[in-house]
Formats: C-alpha cells, sequence, structure tokens
C-alpha cells in the first residue's frame, strides 16, 4: 500500500466516522453498511462536497459501486481498532466539518433517499448523457430506475427529491 493509499484511507476513516459508521468491525458483518458507504462516498465526491478519493464507479443493484472503494473499507475493517485510535486523535477542519454536516443533515440516516440520489446522479450524468435534452434524458432515467428499482415505483416523491439534490450537488451553487 502506498503512502498517498494510506492518507486516503485514512482520511475515508474520518468520514465514515462522522457520517455514522463508528463500528469499523461491522463494515465486513453488515451489507447495509457497505451500501450505505459506497452511496455516501458516490455522493460525497460530487462538487458540493468535493471530496473525491479517487474511486471509480460502475452501476451496480444497488447503484453505484466502487470495487476500489470496497477494498479500502475492508482495509478499515481489517485494522478496525489502528482506525478507530485515529479517528478518536483526529479532526477535521472546520469546512469540512460542515460539508458533512450538510451530508448528515441532508439524507439524515435515510438509506432511501441516499440510494436514490446516489444512482439517480449516476444514471443521469453517465448512462444517460448523450440524450441532449434535460426533460427526455429525466423520463429516461425514470423509467430505467423504476425498471432496475420496481420498489420506488410508487415513492414519486422521492425520486423528485432525489433529482433535486443531484442537482445542487452537481453544481458548485449553493
Amino acid at each position: 500500500m502506498s503512502e498517498n493509499s494510506t492518507e486516503l484511507t485514512h482520511f475515508l476513516a474520518l468520514i465514515l466516522d462522522r457520517i455514522g459508521i463508528k463500528d469499523f468491525k461491522k463494515i465486513r458483518e453488515d451489507i447495509n453498511i457497505r451500501k450505505k458507504i459506497q452511496k455516501a462516498i458516490y455522493i460525497l465526491k460530487l462538487p458540493k462536497f468535493d471530496f473525491d478519493l479517487g474511486h471509480g464507479y460502475n452501476l451496480y443493484i444497488a447503484g453505484p459501486y466502487s470495487p476500489d472503494l470496497s477494498t479500502d473499507y475492508y482495509s478499515i475493517a481489517d485494522k478496525a481498532e489502528h482506525y478507530h485510535e485515529y479517528v478518536q486523535k483526529t479532526h477535521f477542519i472546520s469546512e469540512i466539518e460542515s460539508k458533512l454536516d450538510e451530508f448528515n443533515k441532508t439524507f439524515d440516516d435515510d438509506y432511501l433517499l441516499l440510494e436514490s440520489t446516489a444512482t439517480i446522479h449516476f444514471l443521469y450524468s453517465k448512462s444517460f448523457a448523450y440524450i441532449p435534452g434535460e426533460i427526455e434524458r429525466k423520463e429516461k432515467v425514470v423509467d430505467f430506475f423504476i425498471q432496475i428499482k420496481p420498489e420506488y415505483e410508487n415513492k414519486k416523491d422521492l425520486i423528485e427529491k432525489a433529482f433535486i439534490l443531484m442537482g445542487k450537488f452537481s453544481s458548485l451553487e449553493s
């Protein structure tokens, strides 16, 4: 593991702790924690938050997924005590804290909103980016999103909120 990779893993551990993942050992045991990490880190890399740790993403069953990120969080899980000690004695500067506060306040442990926002952003900006018209692209994204996630079919308000958040997080405007 390179020094830069080690620094990024420590930074990731700080982020995970700050977004509510305190018990790093549970990362290996709980798929819901891993899914939350995948979606949260995907959202946090958007311009609004600007925490791009360099992980590439693909579309997977539960939305955007990064194999590189999974390697990093498994590394944290395997050395949980080391990373727990590290996060206990290390803190972010106030600017970073406020960005993470905004993330936490926005999603407030609402996994469905987190998953839908990350997935819709991925579909809109990657999978359907070739569609030039905003309205047509949005329609295609919603249709495909519901096709791959039928449990969201009756959650139109949630989907609309995810689109609003996607726009807010993708632009540099607040």
